[in-house]
């Protein structure tokens, strides 16, 4: 498992040494869904990779052991443990070492962040990531003394080695987050990512249905793949974008849109593959892509285009957006909008991201 998780790290890590991956959908102090992204640059080579996958395996392996001893013994995973009685005596003493390393020495209810992120650094070696890992290796054991679902237990371990390899190997981190920053449209960057940044994230969230499966993202794919633009930034403007979308998929076919709702997780918030939607609604696969095809060419219609447009024109401010929606439509600009290429249709098809068009009102 963990060589799997840093192996798709290392293989999604460009010539350059960037590597963009999404942020950590449960923080160590929050819940819920984190629309963040970082771009990493990564100091490393596939020795490396296996040196740390090693190392955080380890980890992983001891800690999930030590939240299982405090479980059978009943006590608070900080309190002082004693492994002698339970393993052999050389792996007594690296438990020990992995307690202390993650538990030791201080009060995890009264210390502050701040002193934990200096604790973090200070343990692991690493200014970089430190907190994060740290925060997720405890996780790991606490979540073990639990005895919680396999499921909950892989997921931590995947938060943690993520983490982890952050801190052995990255150099640099920028992050952006899709519901706060901002879109320039000239320099074609959101927040500190480039164009080519987006793109890759664009290609991650069509590329992999489990990355944010929530219907807020899913609109905002559609909506793309609808105009041919990548506007991630959109993701801000759910509620605008939502009762447009919904009012165009409701002079679609039934099965249109259902394949559609079942593609971007429209009702649910789950994505599916082509192959998923073919199960769960019982028709040949063929038949799915053609009903996406003829879908996504009736919404670029401009008598369904223009219900949806404003939103990719509407400023920052999303106040515009009811001022842009007053605006005299402008039958030349929809048409052009609607004269959409063969080629993003076939990408469509083919699970790959639309060509970018630059559009001139």
């Amino acid at each position: 498992m963990v060589w799997n998780i840093v192996k798709d790290m290392f293989d999604n890590t460009d010539s350059t040494g960037t590597l963009i991956i999404k942020g950590w959908d449960i923080e160590p102090e929050e819940t819920g869904s984190n629309p963040c992204f970082y771009k990493c640059r990564m100091n490393w080579d596939f020795d490396k990779a296996q040196e740390v996958a090693e190392e955080a395996a380890f980890y992983c392996d001891a800690l999930s052991e030590i939240g299982r001893y405090f479980a059978d013994t009943g006590r608070d995973v900080c309190s002082e443990p004693d492994f002698t009685g339970s393993f052999d005596d050389s792996y007594a003493a690296q438990l020990k070492e992995v307690w202390e390393l993650f538990f030791g020495g201080y009060d995890s209810k009264k210390i502050r962040k701040k002193a934990l992120i200096r604790l973090a650094e200070q343990r692991l070696g690493r200014k970089l990531n430190a907190h994060d890992a740290f925060v997720r290796g405890s996780r790991v054991a606490i979540v073990s003394k639990l005895d919680a679902p396999e499921v909950i237990l892989d997921n931590e371990k995947y938060e943690f080695v993520r983490a982890y390899v952050l801190n052995r190997a990255c150099e640099e981190m920028v992050c952006v987050d899709i519901s706060e920053d901002s879109f320039d449209e000239k320099a074609v960057t959101l927040g500190e990512f480039d164009e080519d940044d987006i793109n890759r994230i664009f290609e991650m969230l069509m590329g992999d249905c489990s990355i944010m499966p929530e219907e807020r993202i899913g609109y905002v794919l559609l909506v793309n793949m609808i105009f041919g633009d990548i506007r991630l930034d959109l993701y801000r403007r759910y509620e605008a974008i939502k009762p447009a979308v919904d009012g165009a998929l409701a002079t679609l076919s039934s099965t249109e849109r259902q394949v559609l709702e079942k593609l971007y997780g429209l009702t649910d918030g789950v994505r599916r593959t082509h192959e998923m939607t073919a199960l769960e609604l019982h028709i040949p696969l063929p038949m799915v892509r053609e009903h996406e095809g003829k879908a996504l060419r009736k919404l670029r219609h401009p008598n369904r285009a223009q219900k949806i447009e404003a939103v990719l024109d509407c400023q920052d401010d999303d106040s515009s957006l009811a001022e842009l929606k007053a605006t005299p439509h402008d039958p030349c600009a929809s048409d052009a909008k609607s004269r959409f290429s063969s080629d993003c249709l076939n990408s469509t098809q083919a699970g790959l991201r639309p060509a970018r068009r630059i559009w001139v009102i």
